[in-house]
């Protein structure tokens, strides 16, 4: 299964929990990354990247979204590449190019779970991002969230766990 893994993460350098899961999964062949951050740092892109980017997607088998949870939601970075790349016209249009992909949200939250559910569970939080997939047709599969207080050597092997052709 062909993996697109797409990475937000504002503050990058400091981030030692996105650092850890993504070497953990970098060198699998099956798996790119493509980190919204550095390529689009100014949260725009061209017809030309949009268009690469739907080419990419289009040939992929899954599509992965991770970052950070900001303030209840996705980094800018994320939401703006998704504003931009799934347009109604392409992702939602006649063609249906998503139909069928497998669909993933992973979350990291610096906070307990206890303190989210006092609020809103991050689960609750990804419900745009999976309402997209659906919308698209796309296999919307289970989002994972690891928060501040899992074990981070524990919660390793169900990350890894989520680039099986066969999780669900």
């Amino acid at each position: 299964m062909r993996i697109l893994l797409y990475y937000s993460h504002p503050l990058e350098p400091a981030s030692k929990v996105n650092k850890t899961l993504l070497d953990k999964v970098r060198d699998q062949k099956n798996i790119k990354i493509r980190h919204l951050d550095g390529l689009y740092p100014a949260l725009v892109l061209s017809k030309e990247q949009i268009a690469e980017e739907q080419r990419r997607i289009e040939k992929a088998d899954a599509i992965f979204f991770q970052y950070p949870v900001y303030w209840y939601n996705c980094p800018a970075s994320m939401k703006a590449f998704l504003d931009c790349v799934f347009t109604i016209e392409w992702a939602g249009g006649a063609q249906k190019p998503l139909a069928q992909k497998k669909w993933r949200v992973i979350m990291t939250c610096g906070a307990t779970l206890d303190s989210y559910m006092e609020t809103i569970t991050p689960y609750e939080i990804s419900r745009p991002v999976c309402a997209m997939g659906r919308l698209f047709q796309c296999i919307v599969l289970k989002p994972f969230a690891i928060f501040g207080d899992d074990n981070l050597e524990e919660v390793l092997s169900q990350y890894i766990n989520l680039f099986n052709e066969d999780s669900k």
